[in-house]
């Protein structure tokens, strides 16, 4: 299998932490959030796919490593018949993110099942807390001038604001403003996320309402944290446009 190197520098691009309207943003200095990973490399499978892609693409990624803006790495990619496989790395080789684009598939999108009113806002960081707990939704409002900002200097950013479609990242941000909005942390700094699987059934226009839920249906230790996968709908007017399973560490394991 032909691989594919690109250079890539690291670059926050002005990305918020959450969508308007949800949670509180606050400046991140250096720091460059995973979510932004998605926005250097969605150039690859809409080259691939084109706007299919954007409409029905899916894709999995994990981070690896803390960024910083200004740091000169690497995507390496990788064809297959029905996908491509990214390894973003470091000039020292360092692994600091993994992603697998899936082709654009039209089947037919699960069932809603998020209702706003339902669910728990308040759930604590433990096991016991967190363990299959339905998630209360939110709310927020894709405004295309506004939120599509960040992809003017990408090299797939004309797909999206032409079309005035949301990009991934601005959606993964919202699931990152859910889980910041119903977890009480015991420190905000034990909250990782440490990767996301999305899958778009059709796009998020300009002016869509997107009511976003869902419920913590997996919980695993790693080595150090804690973590927790919950599987989420993105619904507009009903209909599940986007299912996003993310995952985050919560809490430390303690000694």
């Amino acid at each position: 299998m032909a691989e594919e190197h690109v250079a890539l520098t690291s670059n926050g691009l002005g990305v918020l932490q959450f969508p308007i309207g949800t949670v509180e943003n606050h400046p991140l200095t250096d720091h460059i959030m995973g979510v932004v990973v998605i926005a250097w490399l969605t150039r690859f499978p809409i080259e691939r796919w084109g706007e299919a892609w954007a409409r029905s693409g899916s894709l999995s990624i994990r981070f690896r490593s803390h960024l910083v803006n200004g740091i000169e790495l690497t995507a390496i990619v990788s064809a297959g018949p029905e996908s491509l496989d990214v390894r973003v790395v470091d000039r020292a080789g360092a692994l600091c993110a993994t992603v697998t684009f899936g082709r654009p598939d039209d089947r037919p999108p699960p069932q809603a099942t998020v209702v706003i009113g339902q669910g728990r806002s308040n759930l604590v960081a433990t096991p016991d807390e967190l363990d299959g707990a339905e998630i209360a939704p939110i709310e927020f409002t894709f405004d295309g001038g506004r939120d599509l900002a960040f992809t003017t200097p990408l090299e797939d950013g004309a797909i999206w604001q032409t079309r005035q479609w949301a990009h991934p990242t601005w959606l993964a941000s919202g699931a990152n403003a859910l889980w910041r909005s119903v977890v009480e942390f015991a420190d905000v700094r034990d909250w990782v996320h440490s990767g996301l699987d999305l899958t778009f059934h059709e796009p998020i226009r300009h002016g869509d309402d997107v009511v976003l839920g869902g419920v913590i249906d997996e919980l695993f230790d790693g080595r150090r944290n804690r973590f927790a996968v919950s599987t989420l709908q993105a619904t507009v007017a009903g209909r599940v446009v986007a299912v996003l399973r993310p995952t985050y560490g919560y809490a430390p394991i303690s000694d």
